[in-house]
């Protein structure tokens, strides 16, 4: 081999290499661009997350809130039928036994039921 075949060898191996640096920065900048994209769709379902754990937790806090007014409202329609049963059980008692037919709408008190039987001249006892 001569010397001007081996700095032919050389130019063409220093051309490739050139070449291979090229496209490896060309790689390099395609696989950054990609890179940053990944981060900030990960940021961006980070956030999401964040945001929907906190619709669920606030979710979470009506709910229990509503149990414990239909809790309420529950204890309230007791104590409201355990008073009717007692007017009824009064009503029955004072009148030997005579069936008593009352229908009570939403929103009835023993107030509304006492001016009922007044109105039949019935009398209404509270508990003691």
């Amino acid at each position: 081999m001569t010397l001007a075949s081996v700095t032919l060898v050389n130019k063409d191996q220093l051309e490739i290499l050139a070449s291979l640096r090229e496209s490896v920065n060309e790689d390099k900048i395609e696989m950054e661009a990609d890179l940053k994209k990944i981060k900030n769709q990960l940021k961006d379902a980070n956030d999401k997350s964040k945001m929907q754990l906190e619709q669920i937790n606030a979710l979470l806090l009506e709910k229990v809130n509503l149990q414990g007014d239909s809790i309420d409202v529950r204890e309230k329609m007791l104590a409201r039928e355990r008073d009717f049963r007692y007017v009824r059980g009064v009503y029955l008692g004072e009148n030997g036994g005579l069936i008593l037919g009352l229908v009570i709408s939403n929103g009835s008190s023993l107030a509304k039921i006492s001016r009922r039987m007044s109105s039949h001249n019935l009398s209404l006892f509270t508990r003691k």
